[in-house]
């Protein structure tokens, strides 16, 4: 995901739906599991992303399935998307809070 291309960042204010369209698209390739988790390319930013949202708890469920060659990117994008928008979620209650409280 890179902010140069339209639509593959992820706003502050994105809701759950939009984060988990994002996170969908990015590309996975099932090729050459069970070896070294890779650190490039579209797996090597989700399990990244598992990390920085997730925490180490969720990036080593999936490096365990990745290694064990039982990992789902599917299921993967969607823990990944609502770790995501569990981070975001304070920052929204917040700028709600105080769009209501001095309007737009």
């Amino acid at each position: 995901m890179g902010k140069s291309v339209e639509g593959s960042f992820i706003n502050l204010v994105d809701t759950l739906d939009e984060i988990k369209q994002k996170i969908a698209k990015v590309p996975t390739d099932s090729g050459d599991l069970g070896g070294k988790v890779p650190q490039t390319g579209g797996v090597g930013s989700l399990f990244a992303l598992a990390y920085l949202f997730g925490g180490a708890e969720l990036h080593q469920k999936y490096v365990n399935a990745y290694q064990e060659k039982q990992i789902r990117y599917s299921t993967m994008k969607a823990d990944v998307a609502e770790a995501i928008y569990a981070e975001l979620a304070p920052f929204q209650a917040k700028r709600k809070s105080l769009k209501r409280t001095y309007g737009s």
